[in-house]
C-alpha cells in the first residue's frame, strides 16, 4: 500500500524509499540521483505531478525540494541531486527519432528534450537572456544588423515584422497597427519550411495558398495559444501511428493538403502488452505545442522560464522552439521530410522559413491579411528568412530559480 502525505495524497516515491530502507535496514543507503527537469517537453508522467518535464524553474525547485524531504524522511544517509548544469548533448526516447542527424545534437538545444534540462545552472542558447520576451522591442535594437532580418512586404494589420534565431528558438517580433486584444482577435502565423503542406484550412477561411504550410502559430487567450502541425506532416502520428501502430491513423489526414492542423503532441508512454509486460498499458501522449504568455526576464514578476510569447500595446514578441516548426537540426538547416526511407523518418535541407501572418476577428470571423489575386495567396513570393549553417555555439549561463529553492531545502534537512 502506498504511503500518503498529510493531505491524504498517495506518495509512491516515499513508499519506494521506505521499502528500500527497510530492506537495507542494517546499512546506510544513499540516493545517488534524484530530480526533475525544467523543460517544455515531458518524458514521462509521475505521481504528485512530479513529471519528467513540463515544469518551469520554480516548479522544478519545489518538486526537487519535496523529493529531498521524502529522502530525508525515509532515513536515507544522503542524496545527490541530478544535476548541476544542463546538458545539450543528451537525448530523450520521445524526441530522439526527430533529431536528425543525431551526431549534431550538441550543436543546438531542444527544449522539448527533457533530459537536457535537469540542471540548477541553466545553459541557455545565445540570445536567451540578451533578448527578453517581454513585449518591449528595445532589446531588438541592440542586435547587429546582420543578426536580424526585417520581413519586407505588405502585411495588413502590421507595421513591421522582424525575425532572428539562436541555438534553441526562432524569435519573431512585430509591431501591430492597433494594440493586440486576445479577447477580440486571434493572431496567426503560417510557417513554410519545405515543399508540401496545407494550402487550405479552416483557419485560412476561403483563401488558398500557392505553397503549403507545415506548421501554424496561433496566439490568443491563455490556454489557447499554441503551435499546430499539418496532419500529413505530423511526425508524432507518422511514427507512433503509421510505423508503430499505436495510434489510429485516418487515411484522409495523411493526404497532401489535408486542410487539417493538429495540436503538437509528445509520447509519454508506449503501448505495452503481455508477454512484453505483466499488464496491458495503453499508449499515452500529452500536448507539446502550447505557448505560455509571460516574461523571460528573471527580474520580472511575470517571469516564467517556459514563457514563449508576450504582447504589450502594439508589440508582440515570441520565441518558438525549433522542433515545433519541424526542424530536426537547425544548425545544418535540416527539417523533417514528408517522405520516408526504408520505412523511417528522414530529414531534408530547408531553404529557410517563410512566415505568413494574418489576423482573425472573433466577432464575425473576418480576416485581415491574406490578400491574393483570385483568392490565391502567393506564399512562394514571401521573403525567405535564412541563416548560414553553424558548427560553433554560443551559450548563456545563469542560476535557475530552482537553485535558491534547493539551497534552502538542503539547509532545512540540516
Amino acid at each position: 500500500m502506498d504511503m500518503k502525505d498529510k493531505d491524504g495524497t498517495p506518495n509512491t516515491y516515499l513508499s519506494y524509499l521506505t521499502k528500500l530502507k527497510a530492506y537495507h535496514q542494517d546499512m546506510p543507503v544513499m540516493i545517488t540521483e534524484f530530480g526533475v527537469p525544467s523543460s517544455l517537453g515531458i518524458g514521462h508522467l509521475a505521481n504528485k505531478g512530479r513529471n519528467q518535464g513540463g515544469h518551469n524553474e520554480t516548479e522544478q525547485g519545489r518538486i526537487d525540494a519535496s523529493l529531498l524531504q521524502d529522502i530525508a524522511n525515509s532515513g536515507m544517509a544522503g542524496a545527490i541531486l541530478f544535476s548541476w548544469q544542463d546538458e545539450w548533448f543528451k537525448r530523450t526516447w520521445n524526441t530522439m527519432h526527430f533529431e536528425i542527424p543525431q551526431s549534431r545534437r550538441k550543436l543546438w538545444t531542444n527544449v522539448l528534450t527533457n533530459e537536457q534540462h535537469f540542471g540548477l545552472l541553466a545553459e541557455l542558447s545565445g540570445k536567451d537572456g540578451p533578448l527578453k520576451i517581454d513585449g518591449d522591442a528595445s532589446d531588438w535594437q541592440s542586435l547587429k544588423e546582420g543578426d536580424k532580418q526585417k520581413l519586407e512586404g505588405n502585411y495588413p494589420g502590421w507595421k513591421s515584422l522582424w525575425m532572428t534565431h539562436d541555438e534553441a528558438y526562432v524569435y519573431i517580433m512585430g509591431e501591430l497597427e492597433e494594440p493586440f486584444d486576445p479577447e477580440r482577435e486571434l493572431l496567426y502565423f503560417g510557417v513554410d519550411t519545405t515543399p508540401g503542406g496545407n494550402r487550405h484550412a479552416k483557419e485560412l477561411g476561403t483563401v488558398k495558398l500557392d505553397e503549403g504550410l507545415e506548421t501554424l502559430i496561433e496566439l490568443g487567450r491563455d490556454g489557447e495559444s499554441q503551435v499546430k502541425i499539418a496532419s500529413n506532416y505530423d511526425f508524432h502520428t507518422r511514427l507512433y501511428g503509421s510505423q508503430y501502430g499505436m495510434l489510429k491513423v485516418d487515411p484522409e489526414d495523411m493526404k497532401d493538403d489535408s486542410g487539417i492542423f493538429d495540436p503538437w503532441k509528445l509520447a509519454v508512454g508506449l503501448e505495452q502488452m503481455p508477454p512484453d509486460s505483466t499488464v496491458y498499458s495503453p499508449f499515452q501522449d500529452v500536448p507539446a505545442g502550447m505557448l505560455k504568455r509571460g516574461s523571460t526576464d528573471p527580474a520580472s514578476n511575470d517571469f516564467d522560464s517556459l514563457a514563449m510569447w508576450q504582447a504589450k500595446g502594439n508589440v508582440v514578441e515570441m520565441r518558438i522552439p525549433w522542433m515545433l516548426l519541424g526542424f530536426t537540426d537547425p544548425s545544418s538547416l535540416q527539417v523533417m521530410s514528408y517522405c520516408q526511407k526504408n520505412g523511417q523518418l528522414v530529414a531534408t535541407t530547408s531553404k529557410g522559413i517563410r512566415l505568413l501572418p494574418w489576423i482573425v476577428r472573433r466577432s464575425d470571423g473576418g480576416i485581415l491579411g491574406l490578400n491574393g489575386a483570385a483568392g490565391v495567396y502567393p506564399v512562394s513570393k514571401l521573403p525567405l528568412y535564412t541563416w548560414p549553417a553553424w558548427n560553433k555555439v554560443r551559450n548563456v549561463e545563469r542560476l535557475k530559480k530552482s537553485y535558491d529553492l534547493m539551497k534552502d531545502a538542503f539547509h532545512k534537512i540540516g
